[in-house]
C-alpha cells in the first residue's frame, strides 16, 4: 500500500485485499460448518464431552462472524446422539417446544438420562454378580451332597 501514489490504487488494493480475507473467512466457515453437521457422539462419549466440541464449533464460527442460532445448537445436539439416547430424545421432542429450548437446558436433560443409565447399568451389575454368585453356591452345594 505504501508504494501506492493515488486514492484509486490506495482504494482498489484495499478492495482487493479485504475480498481475499472474506474469502478466507467463507472457506473457514464452510468448513466449519460441514465439520458441525458432520459430528456426531459416540457410544460411550459423555454428554459433557460432546457438548464441549459442539459449543466450541459454535464459538469458532462466532469469531468468523456467523452466529449458530440457539435452535441450531440445540437441534444439532440431539441429532448427534447415539442410539442409546433415542427414548430422551424423542420425549424431548415430542414434550417440549425446541426452537425455544436453550441449549443448556438440553445438555441438562441429556445428562440427568446419561447419570440414569449409568446408575440402572451399576444395579444390573450389581444384581447379575449376585445371581451368578448365588448359582455358583448352589453347584457347590450340590457337588458336596
Amino acid at each position: 500500500m505504501a508504494d501506492y501514489t493515488d486514492a484509486k490504487q490506495v482504494w482498489d488494493g484495499l478492495k482487493t485485499r479485504y475480498l481475499g480475507v472474506d474469502r478466507v473467512r467463507m472457506a473457514r466457515l464452510a468448513t466449519l460448518r460441514r465439520e458441525l453437521e458432520g459430528l456426531r457422539m459416540k457410544e460411550g462419549e459423555s454428554v459433557d464431552n460432546f457438548a464441549t466440541k459442539l459449543t466450541g464449533l459454535a464459538s469458532k464460527a462466532r469469531s468468523l462472524r456467523d452466529l449458530i442460532e440457539e435452535k441450531e445448537l440445540v437441534r444439532r445436539l440431539l441429532d448427534s446422539m447415539p442410539k442409546s439416547f433415542l427414548q430422551i430424545v424423542a420425549s424431548i421432542e415430542q414434550w417440549f417446544e425446541l426452537d425455544s429450548m436453550l441449549f443448556d437446558e438440553a445438555v441438562g436433560r441429556l445428562k440427568a438420562y446419561e447419570e440414569r443409565i449409568k446408575g440402572s447399568d451399576k444395579g444390573e451389575d450389581v444384581h447379575g454378580g449376585l445371581l451368578f454368585a448365588k448359582k455358583e453356591n448352589e453347584k457347590r452345594h450340590v457337588c458336596e451332597h
